[in-house]
């Protein structure tokens, strides 16, 4: 059984101890503690004498400092146990959500499957049942801009390139975006090219490879 496996056995189990020490809660509240005990450590001098203590703050409230240990606080029982506390919650918080972190660090953000796309909804979505033609003179005549070229929705094609991180001309050489790319780039360039076959492409040709 792995580390992970055990941390999440202990989770789904939730077992008390763990979560208390892997609460936020806690934490907030040694810190806070913490926070207010060291200010009040800066107003109170530190080490000095009894008397002092007696002279500046009265009998009582010196004899309250004395139990507390106030004069050495940095020192005091309590505070060395917040410290405790407060180091042993932010190691248990930290190894609580490791597995999740690691998960997210570990993860290909571009390993998505296309089935999952497809589910899900556009924020925005064009659609027209006028014919190509008319569709792309429209943009023209809105944009006041000619369309130099037009590439085909071949979306399993394109994903595959994503996800696997290579040129749409190795994954799908053969496939109608591929093609496309492959004149714009020729009539990019002021080539003519032939027809590919499965034995080259454009850019076999541009290299002058057969």
């Amino acid at each position: 059984m792995s580390i992970f496996s055990a941390w999440r056995d202990m989770k789904k189990n939730k077992n008390s101890f763990w979560e208390f020490f892997a609460s936020v809660k806690l934490a907030l509240f040694c810190f806070f503690t913490l926070a207010f005990a060291s200010i009040a450590g800066t107003i109170i001098p530190q080490n000095e004498s009894p008397a002092v203590y007696v002279q500046k703050y009265g009998e009582t409230t010196a004899e309250i400092f004395r139990l507390l240990n106030i004069p050495d606080m940095y020192h005091a029982w309590w505070f060395l146990s917040l410290l405790s506390l407060f180091s042993i919650n932010l190691i248990v918080c930290s190894l609580d959500r490791l597995p999740t972190v690691w998960k997210m660090v570990m993860m290909d953000n571009l390993e998505t499957k296309v089935d999952r796309l497809e589910k899900m909804s556009p924020r925005v979505r064009f659609g027209t049942v006028q014919p190509k033609q008319n569709v792309t003179a429209q943009l023209e005549e809105t944009l006041h801009f000619p369309v130099y070229w037009k590439i085909p929705n071949d979306y399993p094609t394109v994903i595959d390139a994503v996800n696997s991180g290579l040129p749409i001309e190795e994954v799908g050489a053969e496939s109608e975006v591929a093609q496309c790319y492959r004149n714009m780039a020729a009539d990019l360039a002021g080539i003519e090219i032939e027809q590919t076959t499965q034995s080259g492409g454009l850019f076999s040709k541009l290299l002058g490879r057969k």
